[in-house]
């Protein structure tokens, strides 16, 4: 065989056929030896986030355990002091939820966030674990005994109940919000649920101290009970407005309310106008007497409030009080001065607002007190109700 017709022209020269073909497939198999190491080294790398992985025990408390550790190695934080489980329906979930345990039926489980070495802070199922001390302290009864009326092997059957427990350790106030909401994920969520979820936020924290435990606006409101779960949508609302200083952020959106509730909070803004709002209220109503029920209408943002807090956000002096005590005293005269002054204040979407909507409204407010015709929104409802 002819040398020459063996050899093949490379670069460097020619080269044997043989060993060109051999360089070749060696070549082809350091690049599969070299995509497999790849591949390898990135299966190796983790898609864990280390600053947000959880820290979890999951244990089983008896019912004996979680009764005598309320309130103090399980303790409730300040931000869920507000029990919803009251009066006649109230005692109708805490006696169904005996009658559970009692019966073998699924508990669904408590989240404990550890806070310290021997201190839990209950997350999720604090109406579950305060029924179960209630009831081994004789505060009702279930199928019409309390628990030192229960035979022996029964109160043993309530006592030794185990009750799935979730203990979270250290987490952040967001990370224990998310597990809330996908827990929930099957569930449709209101705004108020996100909000209850963030309730340690900088602005939920803000709301409820400065508005929804504030006495003084309670009375202003015809003693309304302010702290209501549905009700936190509607003052965290208000104290976005107040806390920004941008009226256009009073919205009960949660998906709105979300790009707020974690920012530094101005706490004085927001003791300032609450305080503007009861001395509206007080005077109101020393000028134009209303029932409770009457004064309660106005706890609603989109109803009244928000329309005076932005006007006062713009001009915060005593003309700007008298002049919604003037249109209070519409919204409380005959009926030809209700509809008007109400259709005035009425816009679409009202409790999710927006700072066009209010400016509508302040004009339409405006040219009722200054010419006397009355235009409003498309919601007008004189016979709504809050309860």
């Amino acid at each position: 065989m002819n040398n020459e017709n063996n050899n093949i022209a490379t670069a460097g020269g020619a080269m044997p056929r043989e060993a060109l073909v051999a360089r070749v497939r060696n070549a082809q198999e350091d690049g599969r030896i070299l995509r497999l190491e790849a591949a390898v080294r990135q299966e190796a790398i983790s898609r864990i986030d280390p600053a947000r992985r959880i820290r979890i025990d999951e244990v089983p408390y008896t019912v004996e355990t979680l009764a005598q550790q309320y309130n103090e190695e399980i303790r409730v934080p300040e931000c869920q002091r507000d029990l919803s489980w009251k009066g006649k329906r109230g005692l109708a979930k805490k006696q169904k939820l005996i009658d559970s345990v009692m019966h073998g039926y699924p508990i669904p489980s408590i989240i404990l966030n550890r806070v310290a070495r021997l201190h839990d802070d209950v997350y999720d199922g604090r109406h579950r674990i305060h029924t179960f001390h209630e009831y081994r302290n004789d505060k009702f009864k279930w199928n019409g005994a309390k628990y030192s009326e229960l035979i022996p092997d029964d109160q043993a059957k309530f006592d030794e109940r185990r009750i799935p427990v979730t203990i979270v350790r250290n987490a952040s106030p967001q990370q224990l919000a998310d597990i809330f909401i996908r827990l929930n994920s099957g569930v449709a969520l209101k705004d108020y649920d996100y909000l209850r979820a963030h309730r340690a936020s900088p602005l939920v924290t803000a709301a409820t101290t400065h508005i929804m435990e504030n006495a003084r606006l309670a009375n202003a409101l015809g003693y309304a009970s302010l702290e209501r779960r549905e009700d936190l949508a509607n003052w965290t609302a208000l104290a976005c407005g107040l806390s920004t200083g941008n009226p256009g952020n009073i919205t009960t959106s949660w998906i709105r309310l979300s790009d707020y509730i974690y920012d530094p909070v101005n706490e004085d803004a927001i003791r300032r106008g609450v305080e503007a709002i009861c001395v509206l209220l007080e005077r109101a109503n020393e000028v134009y007497p209303a029932q409770d029920k009457e004064r309660q209408r106005f706890k609603r943002i989109g109803r009244f409030l928000a329309y005076f807090v932005a006007e006062y956000l713009a001009t915060p002096d005593n003309d700007t009080i008298q002049k919604w005590v003037s249109v209070i005293g519409r919204l409380r005269g005959n009926a030809g001065q209700r509809y008007e002054m109400t259709l005035a204040l009425t816009t679409t979407g009202a409790q999710n607002l927006t700072e066009t909507k209010i400016r509508t409204v302040l004009d339409q407010v405006n040219t009722l007190l200054e010419t006397g015709v009355a235009r409003g929104g498309d919601d007008y409802d004189d016979d709504e109700s809050d309860d």
